[in-house]
């Protein structure tokens, strides 16, 4: 049995048979301007003493709009635009572990290479349904693969799911990319959406989705984005709404970040159009699945009233919402606050997922 460290200890399930069968791999799929103004001339004096001098007309040019920073990330943008299209392969077999194998996947989003990891549970039972667990913000040189997103993967994986935890643009083994906002991110998931039916043992019609903190806010452009997606689960989440991402980021960790960026995109203050236009909170009516959230009151690091008013919102835009707040915990959850959250979201993929009836 392949340990999962402390945090995961109570994930252990039977140990692995003696060969595992891996994932079978399907064939591959290949990759106005304003018109010039006209001046209006003046009509001929009719005095009977010869014309009056009249000065020269002068066109009047309209003012051209100013041009978006933000053009091609907008949610419209974004929802329009094709995704998928490239590979997805295994790279290699990494080890069998409680329930599942685990391998290291390649796979490209749009002409980035991107890593990730991939379990799938042993037995014959596949194609299996789909969780994709999108990490939290680490220091890339920091980041290991399945670094935050592992707990959650490994947990899915040992109740019948098939679990991929990309690594993004930048982390790992991957490329580096433009990644405004972390919008290249969330590019980066919806991509992988689309590459599922490229592995047999995926099944690319049962799939769900669950971020935490920084793969949260990803987690809120799949969910608004993506008709693929049977649910959404938002831990810990940072915003839907980028300003408030922009300023909370600036004034907590990262200024100087910041404001480099304001040079290009401007702030919120300067560009409010820009950001209205970036941000899923704005488009809420696009959100077409359940959605679980998930919140320590004692977070330091990502304001709860974020994710009670999000719930609220989607209430009002008439999608199915659970919000959990979670007393006393803290923004990476430990312990039974973070077993009881996983146990939630199995019930709840379980349902909306896998299609089962409520136990």
């Amino acid at each position: 049995m392949v340990a999962l460290g402390a945090s995961v200890g109570f994930l252990a399930g039977c140990a692995p048979p003696a060969q595992a069968n891996p994932p079978t791999i399907a064939p591959t799929v290949g990759p106005t301007a304003l018109p010039d103004p006209t001046a209006t001339l003046s009509p001929a004096p009719t005095a009977t003493q010869g014309p009056t001098p009249t000065a020269a007309a002068t066109a009047t040019p309209t003012p051209s709009p100013t041009p978006n920073p933000f053009a091609g990330y907008t949610i419209p943008e974004l929802a329009a635009r094709p995704y998928g299209g490239g590979d997805l392969y295994v790279a290699e077999e990494l080890e069998q572990a409680a329930g599942f194998t685990r391998y290291r996947i390649e796979y490209i989003s749009d002409t980035l290479i991107v890593t990730g990891l991939m379990n799938i549970p042993y037995g014959d039972d596949g194609p299996y349904p789909v969780i994709i667990a999108n990490h939290g913000y680490i220091d890339p040189d920091d980041y290991v693969p399945g670094l935050d997103s592992r707990p959650m993967g490994d947990f899915f994986a040992q109740h019948g799911y098939a679990t991929i935890m990309p690594d993004y643009r930048g982390y790992g083994g991957s490329d580096s990319g433009l990644n405004p906002l972390r919008i290249g991110y969330a590019i980066d998931v919806l991509n992988l959406i689309e590459s599922l039916h490229l592995i047999i043992d995926l099944d690319p019609e049962r799939v769900g989705v669950v971020g935490h903190s920084m793969g949260g806010g990803v987690s809120t452009y799949v969910m608004t984005l993506s008709d693929r997606v049977d649910a959404v689960s938002l831990y810990g989440s940072m915003s839907a709404d980028q300003a408030a991402n922009w300023q909370h980021i600036h004034d907590m960790w990262s200024p100087g970040t910041m404001d480099l960026f304001a040079q290009t995109y401007g702030t919120p203050d300067e560009n409010p159009g820009g950001y209205a236009s970036i941000s899923p909170i704005n488009y809420l009516e696009r959100v077409s699945m359940p959605v679980n959230i998930h919140h320590g009151t004692l977070d330091s690091q990502v304001p709860v009233a974020w994710s009670i008013d999000l719930s609220e919102r989607l209430l009002e835009a008439g999608v199915e919402t659970q919000l959990y707040l979670y007393p006393d915990a803290g923004h990476t959850f430990r312990d039974t606050d973070l077993t009881t959250f996983l146990r939630r979201d199995l019930a709840f993929f379980d349902r909306t997922v896998k299609g089962l009836p409520d136990e």
